[in-house]
């Protein structure tokens, strides 16, 4: 059969508009920067830093300081920052003044090291006499992860002998909400000033209504301090133009929230089992008189009562139905749900999940150190921080108001070679101390190490260790004492004795054939 010819009017229209061509579809660009309905509540607009902080620092503050009050991880993760960050001795001061010959000047060393020392107790170190010098640190490293940042401010103070004294500044002095443009060009972002360049010139300090007893208008005041008199601590995340820190528990405070909830729901439901045993229920047809059950003494209805003393047996009136109440709760999966958003907290806050749930039952050497090593780097470089930011700074101040108040007595001449000390934080106990103690007398050995890095492991400053080992030997040589002959351990041997993957020592093979295999 012929194929049907088109009518007229549809071969004239395709005469006058002929269709084009069908154009292969080729997939270009990022699926990611698509917009499409499974996608469309998903932003594609960039914004900066600060333009976000602006919008969501002060409830990302607030909801912070809710976690870490009330959730158990959290204020875990805050206490193991300053275990680890801060120690039980805080970031020490370790003075290297050198003489014209290179070598240390020991006195001179001595002599700030003491005076760093006595000033640091509470009545000299803070303006308020609250907190010492381990205290501060304490404080601002709670801060930093808490809050996103710090506000210390260096007050040269005239009752303290030394000149010089801190004040912490709760950050809700930075006033999120006031941005505006300066008389003298400079821009005021979130309570920050800065100049063209970005570089912070001032903090406009405004009194949070949270600080002031039934809060007025008239009550509340703005006051600009200079930049070189405040420590603006935060870590610059994303943007070095970035004026204000972000917190750190802001990737998990969704997530903790909503476990927290769980597990409310999760403890509220098994209290409501252990205390409610059922319900009895009526089923009496529609339109029969119902059984009111048996009277009291006195005449009056009683509702039946079941006994769950161990063997009792009970016997339902009429018409009467028991109905037992099972929310399973905790389920199966609980305890294994709960794991996963853990792991997922300990993601977000670059801890790993034993540490975080205090949970050592199924980790081992191998696991245990993997994790110890990263998390450890990390402390370090918190540790490295503080010291940068917090120690340096406010030890260059010290010194200049020390020196001129004739606290810290050291000649003129030597002042600048004190500007540039070290900083020693604290070190970690071995996790395995046979093998690791024995990997180190190999790296000494092979000469891999040297032993001012192996004692800063440990936290510890190698020439005061030696400076001990020589009095302890000069004292047991005076009672006549040989040290050496006592020391009955040879670490290296011992470091290399096998062990299995728990880090206990391997059981002993039956026959030269089976050490061989």
């Amino acid at each position: 059969m012929a194929k049907q010819q088109k009518k007229l009017a549809a071969r004239l229209y395709d005469a006058i508009w002929p269709g084009q061509p069908q154009k292969s579809v080729v997939k270009r660009g990022y699926q990611a920067a698509k917009l499409n309905r499974q996608n469309a509540d998903w932003t594609i607009r960039p914004t900066s830093e600060n333009w976000e902080l602006r919008q969501s620092l002060f409830a990302l503050r607030g909801r912070s300081r809710e976690a870490a009050r009330n959730d158990p991880y959290l204020s875990r993760y805050l206490d193991l920052t300053r275990e680890n960050v801060v120690g039980p001795k805080g970031i020490q001061l370790q003075s290297r003044a050198t003489k014209s010959d290179g070598t240390l000047d020991a006195p001179v060393n001595k002599t700030v090291e003491d005076a760093w020392r006595e000033w640091g107790h509470a009545d000299t170190c803070t303006i308020t006499g609250k907190l010492d010098w381990k205290g501060v640190q304490h404080l601002v490293a709670t801060q930093v992860e808490r809050d996103g940042e710090s506000l210390v401010q260096m007050i040269p103070d005239s009752l303290n002998p030394f000149g010089f004294s801190l004040k912490v500044i709760n950050v809700d002095y930075l006033n999120e909400f006031y941005n505006t443009q300066h008389t003298n060009g400079n821009r005021i972002i979130m309570s920050v000033e800065i100049d063209a360049d970005d570089k912070p010139v001032a903090y406009w300090l405004t009194t949070p209504a949270s600080d002031v007893m039934f809060a007025q208008k008239r009550e509340l005041t703005r006051t600009r301090v200079p930049a070189d008199q405040m420590l603006h601590i935060f870590v610059p995340n994303f943007d070095e133009s970035q004026v204000r820190g972000i917190p750190a528990f802001a990737p998990v405070l969704l997530t903790a929230k909503t476990f927290q909830s769980y597990l409310l729901g999760v403890v509220q439901s098994a209290r409501f089992a252990s205390n409610v045993f059922g319900f009895i229920e009526d089923t009496t047809p529609d339109g029969s008189e119902p059984y009111t059950g048996a009277d009291d003494l006195e005449g009056r209805a009683t509702d039946p009562v079941i006994d769950v003393s161990p063997l009792s047996m009970n016997e339902l009136p009429p018409n009467k139905k028991f109905s037992q109440i099972d929310p399973k709760q905790p389920t199966q999966n609980h305890s294994e749900f709960s794991k996963r958003i853990l792991i997922e907290y300990g993601a977000g806050l670059g801890i790993p999940y034993f540490l975080l749930a205090n949970d050592w039952e199924a980790t081992n050497y191998s696991s245990s150190r993997g994790g110890l090593d990263a998390t450890r780097d990390m402390w370090r470089e918190k540790q490295q921080f503080l010291a940068s930011m917090l120690c340096r700074p406010v030890f260059q101040a010290w010194s200049r108001q020390a020196f001129l108040s004739g606290k810290l007595e050291i000649a003129a001449s030597k002042f600048m070679s004190i500007q540039n000390p070290e900083w020693k934080g604290r070190g970690w106990r071995y996790v395995d101390p046979v093998k690791d103690i024995g990997a180190s007398v190999v790296a000494l050995e092979n000469k891999l190490s040297c032993w001012t890095d192996e004692y800063a492991e440990q936290g510890k400053d190698f020439q005061a260790e030696m400076l001990k080992i020589k009095a302890e030997q000069d004292f047991a040589k005076s009672i006549g004492l040989d040290l050496v002959a006592v020391t009955t351990v040879k670490v290296a041997d011992a470091g290399t004795a096998p062990t299995d993957e728990e880090g206990k020592p391997a059981p002993a093979p039956a026959s030269k054939k089976a050490a061989a295999k």
